[in-house]
């Protein structure tokens, strides 16, 4: 799911299915067909799922379990696995540090193709976009297990079949550790934004920001999660224009709340 280059993202491997498998093996080390029996809830498994298999693989890639004389053992923090929400700030470094990888390559042509994708109402529709962009080897199927894990680590909302990007939750979960009262200027905040969300830095210049960036910020100054403020006299830095909406411009970033709780 996350090695480099021509990796299948197939739909078997859910965040939810990654995150209950790793739990599972944080309690004791499995062997694969031991996996197989207790998601199945019946002893009489002849073999490891294609879904199985492929859980266990991305857990793998992503640092939570290890192979060793054929069982698994949990090898990340506790941590990593205690919620949802701290799984997915687990996740999001990891994946998106690799560059070189199917899920990285697919999530920053979907992060930089604004509204283009907003008409691709099927994942048919979707994977043939993907493919005109150069990954030849996405088919349908990838793009059902690409779009589990966009949505679930907050690079999109999806609506029927159409994904909708919005780096809400992403942008939220990147700036973690920036202490509240923290004023960046629009400069620092794309220098930031390149280094910790490195999947949109090729959209985002002093020029304008893709629409999945600036709905991000949107969302956040509308949550009270920070305030964009554009003064008259600064450098701006240019959001995404929509019709009828005002904040189209800004030249700094103000963190108003603590973006997460430890303890969700």
């Amino acid at each position: 799911m996350f090695k480099k280059h021509y990796d299948r993202m197939r739909p078997g491997a859910t965040p939810e299915r990654v995150l209950a498998i790793a739990r599972m093996i944080r309690q004791k080390p499995m062997g694969q067909m031991e996996v197989a029996k207790l998601c199945e809830l019946r002893d009489d498994v002849s073999a490891a799922s294609e879904g199985i298999r492929y859980t266990l693989a991305a857990a793998e890639e992503l640092g939570l379990i290890e192979n060793r004389e054929g069982k698994y053992h949990f090898v990340a923090e506790d941590q990593a696995v205690a919620s949802p929400s701290a799984f997915r700030r687990y996740v999001s470094p990891r994946v998106f540090s690799k560059g070189d990888t199917t899920f990285f390559k697919t999530t920053e042509w979907f992060v930089s193709s604004n509204k283009a994708v907003l008409p691709l109402n099927t994942f048919a529709t979707v994977a043939a976009e993907i493919v005109k962009s150069g990954l030849s080897h996405v088919d349908e199927n990838d793009v059902l297990g690409w779009r589990f894990w966009i949505r679930f680590l907050g690079l999109g909302y999806q609506y029927e079949k159409t994904l909708i990007p919005n780096l809400c939750i992403r942008l939220q979960d990147a700036m973690h550790n920036i202490p509240v009262g923290t004023e960046m200027s629009g400069t620092e905040f794309l220098t930031w934004l390149k280094t910790n969300v490195p999947e949109a830095a090729s959209s985002c210049t002093q020029a304008g920001l893709c629409l999945a960036v600036s709905n991000g910020l949107r969302t956040l100054h509308d949550l009270g999660k920070i305030q964009i403020v554009s003064a008259n006299d600064a450098e701006k830095v240019y959001l995404y224009p929509l019709p009828g909406v005002r904040m189209n411009d800004f030249s700094a970033i103000l963190v108003k709340e603590a973006l997460w709780d430890e303890l969700d």
